[in-house]
């Protein structure tokens, strides 16, 4: 109960702190109704993943993830920060409206990857939480923005595959879950269980990312 409520505690600062930042009207979104009913899943991804996040323990930010070699449970999140974009792309090609540009630029993983966790290397957690949930946002309002008939097309994914939006729409959700299950044994409580020490000096700064992580 203790670890829940810590987690609750940071996630909800953070919520006050970005609530007093940003000076805007948030905006009612709606979906068609088979949209809206991938949205619970969606919605519960996200807040596994913040979760997860606010649990992990300052000290392990830069410690190499235990499942996902090659990159810091940091570089883990910079790439969920990075990645909504890559996402927007993806969909919009489904209402034929994604340059081929843009698709080849986001079907270069690991480029992409290395490229975007290299521009956050000094981005502190807060910072990257904050591109992420606007991110997302952007993302929602991309698929209220889906009508029926975007559901015949199809959204472009890396050599040549294509998939129906709404098969898209899950993926992002697993994709969003399977990230946030890596940085669970990072969490504080896994620590404290281990005796491992849950806080450090220094805050974090290096993204560490290395190798590729997958991507929707």
């Amino acid at each position: 109960m203790r670890s829940t409520c810590r987690y609750h505690d940071r996630e909800h600062a953070d919520d006050i702190r970005r609530a007093l930042e940003v000076d805007y009207e948030p905006e009612t979104l709606t979906f068609i109704p088979i949209i809206e009913e991938k949205m619970r899943k969606l919605v519960r991804s996200q807040d596994g993943l913040l979760r997860a996040v606010y649990s992990v323990a300052d000290s392990a930010w830069e410690e190499e993830s235990r499942d996902c070699p090659g990159w810091t449970y940091r570089g883990i999140l910079a790439h969920l920060a990075s990645n909504e974009p890559r996402l927007q792309i993806r969909l919009r090609s489904a209402m034929r409206e994604a340059e081929a540009a843009e698709l080849e630029a986001v079907n270069d993983v690991d480029g992409w990857n290395a490229e975007e966790t290299a521009r956050r290397k000094g981005a502190g957690v807060r910072e990257l939480v904050d591109e992420l949930l606007a991110g997302r946002y952007e993302t929602l309002k991309l698929l209220a923005r889906f009508r029926p008939e975007h559901l015949a097309g199809k959204v472009m994914l890396g050599g040549g595959t294509q998939v129906p939006p709404l098969e898209f729409v899950d993926r992002i959700a697993a994709h969003t879950s399977r990230h946030a299950g890596q940085l669970v044994p990072a969490s504080r409580a896994r620590r404290h269980s281990s005796g491992v020490p849950t806080s450090s000096t220094a805050p974090p700064t290096s993204s560490g990312a290395h190798r590729t992580t997958d991507s929707p």
